[in-house]
């Protein structure tokens, strides 16, 4: 598993979606499929795989019609993985890959040759399991997770797997009604230290493309033994771990509403600097 990757994704109910995928993966769901961290460990081994051949990067050769799946309030959630899909909206939002100072010409060829296989594939039968919908369905921080991520969570919303592993999980319809209560808050905060309206709205934009029962998980992944590592989590009196900014944010939010904007600023500062620390082992040998 990556020790550097925190993973933020969307799991949708089964009812979610068209007929003919939902049955798809409702047989996926019952044929035993790998597990969450397999999966993990299978995409980031294909990643590698991808940017590492002779000519520079390319797509992932896989369409990998996998799922990574929850089980939350009685039911189970599904994200599709996407992993071809979001490589290729990746490279299509960075036309400066392709430019004169961009990636050499060799790796420039190989991967607008991979984008035209690509799209000629995506114009196949409609309704296939794999398709995709224009919803890209998760997200990747390195390090730490953002301030605007962790505003999505309370404490409570912790799931500890294992002694070391972390997740927080709340349902999408949650999370819209904090972040909306949030993007309120931020506004006597007049940015600094705290995450602008827009990164907020942004967000509040793309869940809510998602099903009102889905849930929004952050996955701190292999990052979790880093930052415990680091001191950068800190652990529960059952030796759990548990990252303090969702706490510390939550303060900051109740300190804004009393009036008290040093208080505020303070607690935000608390979880910035955690976060700063965090990035510093970008750099570390």
């Amino acid at each position: 598993m990556p020790m550097h990757q925190l993973h933020l994704r969307i799991y949708e109910p089964l009812v979610a979606f068209p007929p003919e995928q939902r049955r798809a993966w409702t047989q996926y769901v019952a044929a035993h499929p790998p597990s969450n961290d397999e999966l993990i460990a299978g995409v980031y081994e294909e990643i590698v795989r991808a940017n590492a051949v002779e000519n520079g990067p390319r797509l992932p050769k896989e369409r990998t019609p996998h799922a990574y799946i929850a089980r939350h309030g009685g039911q189970i959630l599904i994200c599709p993985v996407q992993l071809r899909f979001r490589s290729m909206r990746a490279a299509e939002n960075r036309p400066d890959l392709f430019s004169p100072t961009g990636l050499a010409h060799g790796a420039a060829a190989a991967m607008l040759a991979s984008l035209r296989d690509e799209r000629k594939e995506s114009s196949g039968p409609a309704g296939r399991w794999d398709v995709d919908d224009g919803r890209i369905r998760a997200r990747i921080a390195t390090w730490a997770a953002p301030i605007s991520w962790l505003l999505m969570f309370e404490p409570s919303d912790r799931i500890n797997p294992s002694f070391e592993r972390l997740i927080m999980r709340a349902t999408v319809s949650e999370v819209l009604e904090r972040l909306g209560q949030v993007k309120d808050e931020l506004e006597a905060m007049r940015g600094g230290i705290a995450p602008s309206t827009s990164e907020v709205a942004e967000l509040v934009e793309w869940l809510g493309e998602f099903h009102a029962k889905g849930i929004v998980e952050l996955d701190y992944g292999g990052a979790a033994r880093s930052l415990l590592a680091n001191r950068l989590l800190k652990l529960d009196e059952d030796e759990l771990p548990f990252d303090e900014g969702p706490a510390d944010l939550l303060r900051a939010r109740e300190a804004l509403r009393s009036g008290n904007l040093k208080g505020a600023i303070a607690a935000y500062r608390y979880v910035y600097q955690r976060i700063k620390r965090a990035n510093f082992l970008t750099r570390a040998s």
